[in-house]
């Protein structure tokens, strides 16, 4: 786990992540460009006769958040009011001016000003003078207290709705929302600010549409979804830009910067900012010269010149403290720290680390916390404060517990246990440390593989699964059959557009469905979890860190961990330099080697023949244990059963809960009717994946899969059944009794997209009389009711997805696990059709013999080996793993 973070902003990005599974898809309804009378300037005349005309224009530029354009005219408005002797007016101009100077001063200082305002006799006294005050007041409450904030907005909202004034009743709404976020409740948080921004959308409240924009593309890029984060931010600076009188977007800019730079596009980040920087001069806006200022001292340490990053970040603390700009001060001091901390001078680390603790402290959310808690206590463990330390582990840890127990959907559980996996894995290595491996199991099974776990523990015994209302996927399913039938550029553009929207309505409708309640995570105890090992099973968990990698070794009989030679990131390069020489068929063989020495060779020693069971960590999640090759050039699976798990729990659940067995034997579907184009295949390799769904206009045929699935059915007898060729699509797939069947295989292309992991699935046919698309993808195998010891995924690459930390990765393989498989076989790269075809038959006939689901696996290898020798590299056999209960399995 790396010791620091991306960057953060002065608003809680890793709250508004939240929001991408909730929100964002109305963002995209936008109006290209909206009529507006505003005038495009900010400058006004100062012997303007109409004060009242003045205050109107004041509104319409605030009501767009453009506060130096409408600072002036609040001024010049108030100071023509009080001349006059209009003490209400007057008041109103004030309190807007006050709103308007935001970021060019305190922070502090202008809520105490408009506390003041706010105990007068003629603001307390007037209803809308009242709630004019507290909104402003509450917009800047939330950088410098969120309770305070909340209290704001709830004066707010019930003044709006005493005065039936529907654009602030759906602003107090949102801003309730985020600060619901900041005090840990996910699901209400989603709820308030999901309605309110569909309703300012509807109601045409601009500004606000800008602003939930930049809300909801900064959480996007803060979980690593940089191109949706992308367009959003394009979307909320062209909707200022076409909107005569709207304010700067800073955040877009600043976010986008932030995207550009996690893309190693340096260069165009610079550019953003100091754009930005020079729009922020000309305001005055001092916050977003200190912000400017942190975000280019992150670049500058990415690129390695960590003087000037430095200084750059030193600059922007500075700045950021003499003016209360608490979040700015806490992500400042978290990038120091890093930066002091790289550089040894643990001392002034540890400073940046407590200032950045109290400017948290200060704003009084939760979501730093953990952060600044977690870079705590990495400091008190490199100073060998071991106990100190895991206080800290732990405080940090309660609050994440906190808002894992509301995540509003399966996504943004993911997404928060990624971004947190850093805590839990530091502990790990405290605890371990101190040679309490009880302890260290305890933490690690908190986070590791915990959204499959939840997943499984939420589904209802009866009923259907899922979100019913088919309106949206029908959507959905209409725009993908367009983008499969079109190449035309502009087209797809316009297609994938709308397939953003569709995906996000769904969400929105569908997920905060996926709770019925606070979750409570059931974690296997150590002495739990060895009860269900059998006595010949060794279940290796893998923890990697830069300072230091582990393996935790379980057994029946005992529990230890063992300390790796190497660092993550070591391991990531030689990881990466052995899928390479795979991909591209090269010998793997001293890769190979090296990785057997540094995960296997001590944890196993020269013991007796085991079943291995492995959860793996980051990039090992992509390497089959089973093709190691020992010094002696004995691959693993010569003397060992490997199958893997996403946690312990999960394995503890599976097998400690019971289960009737599925009356039906195997049901197969392959042979797909997938040719579109006129090219033949004569002669060529065929694959049985693809990219994304551009490449779904160039699929052919995998003429080996219909009699794979032939021969499996045939081998497991006469209770099989088998879809093929024409009756080989999503419609028929999705109406069997998919609950009655044991085994469930599904021979076919497989689809990824790393920039939208979610839309990872598998492409059957298509039945041209029904509204499915072909495509059964992530969202809808969760929805499915399965009862399998095992689903076959006789795919490319459905073992493969994006890493999520310490959670696992996001890929075909959990997603069945979640829908109730007990084991999931797929591969880790892509399949070539005829070699599958042969490790297939291989193993249904092994399976049929009697064999568990992972013995037959590693026997079918072993033959593979056997009849191809030197021709059998690790590419045509090892990338086939199992995940899951790999010994549920009774021959009839």
């Amino acid at each position: 786990m790396q010791a620091g973070r991306n960057a953060r902003l002065r608003w809680p990005i890793l709250v508004v992540a939240l929001f991408l599974a909730v929100v964002w898809g109305a963002a995209i309804r936008l109006r290209r460009v909206r009529p507006s009378q505003l005038p495009a300037g900010s400058s006004v005349a100062k012997n303007s006769p109409n004060p009242g005309s003045l205050l109107a224009e004041a509104d319409r530029f605030s009501s767009l958040f453009n506060w130096p354009a409408a600072h002036p005219r609040y001024e010049r408005a108030e100071e023509t009011f009080e001349g006059s002797g209009d003490r209400r007016n007057a008041a109103y101009a004030r309190i807007g001016r006050l709103r308007a100077e935001f970021g060019t001063r305190s922070y502090e200082d202008i809520a105490r000003d408009l506390e003041r305002e706010l105990q007068t006799p003629v603001v307390d006294g007037d209803p809308r003078l009242k709630l004019w005050g507290f909104a402003a007041k509450g917009y800047t409450d939330i950088e410098i207290n969120a309770p305070t904030a909340k209290q704001d907005w709830e004066q707010v909202l019930a003044l709006a709705r005493e005065l039936s004034d529907k654009k602030w009743t759906n602003r107090a709404q949102g801003e309730l929302g985020i600060i619901t976020f900041l005090e840990g409740d996910w699901k209400q948080g989603a709820w308030l600010v999901g309605k309110a921004f569909f309703e300012t959308s509807s109601a045409g409240d601009i500004g606000s549409e800008i602003r939930y924009l930049q809300f909801i593309g900064a959480g996007l890029n803060e979980v690593n979804r940089q191109s949706e984060a992308l367009y959003l931010f394009d979307r909320a600076i062209e909707l200022a830009r076409n909107t005569p009188g709207a304010g700067f977007p800073y955040m877009a800019y600043e976010v986008k910067a932030q995207a550009l730079t996690t893309l190693g596009k340096s260069a165009q980040a610079r550019s953003l900012l100091e754009e930005t920087l020079a729009e922020g001069r000309a305001a005055h806006r001092l916050d977003t010269e200190a912000q400017v200022q942190t975000q280019l001292g992150e670049i500058e340490l990415k690129l390695g010149d960590q003087r000037k990053g430095v200084r750059d970040l030193e600059a922007a603390g500075t700045l950021a403290q003499r003016y209360g700009f608490h979040r700015i001060t806490a992500e400042a001091m978290f990038d120091l720290y890093g930066a002091y901390r790289q550089a040894g001078d643990l001392s002034r680390a540890e400073q940046c680390v407590r200032d950045g603790l109290a400017a948290s402290a200060q704003i009084g959310d939760r979501y730093y916390l953990p952060r600044d808690l977690n870079a705590l206590a990495e400091l008190e463990a490199i100073e060998g404060r071991a106990r100190e330390a895991e206080t800290s582990y732990r405080r940090a840890e309660a609050i994440v517990e906190g808002m894992l127990s509301r995540a509003p959907g399966r996504y943004a559980e993911a997404s928060l246990l990624s971004a947190v996996a850093e805590i839990y894995a530091g502990h790990f290595r405290v605890a371990a440390a101190l040679g309490d491996t009880d302890e260290a199991y305890r933490v690690l099974e908190r986070i590791r593989g915990r959204s499959t776990v939840d997943m499984l523990l939420r589904r209802p015994t009866g009923g259907s699964v899922g979100c019913q209302d088919s309106g949206y996927e029908e959507r959905i399913s209409a725009v993908q059959v367009q983008l499969m039938q079109t190449a035309d550029g502009d087209r797809r553009a316009a297609l994938l557009n709308e397939l953003l929207e569709a995906e996000a309505e769904l969400d929105y409708h569908c997920e905060l469905d996926y709770l019925a309640g606070n979750l409570r995570t059931e974690t296997a105890s150590l002495e739990q979890l060895r009860r269900v090992l059998r006595p010949d099973e060794l279940l290796l968990e893998y923890v990697l860190n830069n300072n230091a990698s582990f393996c935790l070794r379980v057994t029946r009989e005992s529990a230890g961990i063992v300390t790796l030679p190497t660092s993550s990131n070591l391991l990531d390069n030689l990881v990466k330099t052995y899928l390479a020489n795979v991909g591209s068929g090269r010998n793997t063989e001293a890769e190979a080697k090296q990785l057997y020495s540094v995960l296997l060779q001590e944890v196993l020693g020269s013991g007796e023949k085991m079943r291995l069971v492995i959860s793996a960590d980051g990039a090992l999640s992509f390497v089959p244990f089973e093709g190691l090759v020992r010094a002696d050039g004995r691959y693993t699976l010569s003397d060992h059963t490997v199958s893997y798990v996403p946690s312990g729990t999960f394995l503890w659940l599976v097998r400690s809960t019971p289960r009737a067995q599925a009356p039906r034997r195997f049901l197969g579907i392959g042979g797909v009717a997938y040719t579109q184009v006129a090219s033949s295949s004569a002669g060529r390799t065929l694959y049985r994946g693809l990219y994304d769904l551009a490449e779904l206009l160039q699929l052919e045929d995998l003429p080996s899969t219909g009699d794979e699935v032939l021969a499996a059915a045939h081998t497991l007898g006469d209770e099989s059944h088998v879809l093929l060729g024409d009756r080989a699509t999503e419609t028929t797939f999705k109406s069997e009794p998919l609950k009655d069947f044991e085994v469930i295989h599904l021979a076919v292309h497989a689809i990824e997209d790393p920039r939208f992991p979610e839309r990872a699935g598998l492409v059957l046919g298509r039945d041209v009389d029904s509204k499915d698309d072909g495509l059964l993808q992530l969202r809808e195998i969760a929805n499915l009711r399965l009862n399998a010891d095992l689903v076959v995924l006789s795919a490319c690459g459905a073992a493969r997805g994006k890493i999520e930390g310490e959670e696992g990765v996001e890929n075909l393989v959990r997603v069945f696990l979640a829908a109730g498989a007990r084991a999931v076989i797929a591969s880790l790269w892509n399949a070539d059709d005829d070699y599958t075809a042969a490790l297939m038959k291989h193993f249904y006939e092994h399976l049929a013999g009697g064999e568990d689901a992972a013995s037959s696996l590693r026997l079918a290898k072993l033959e593979m080996l056997s009849t191809f020798g030197n021709h059998a590299e690790p590419y045509y056999w090892a990338g086939f793993t199992l995940t899951g209960d790999g010994i549920q399995w009774l021959p009839r």
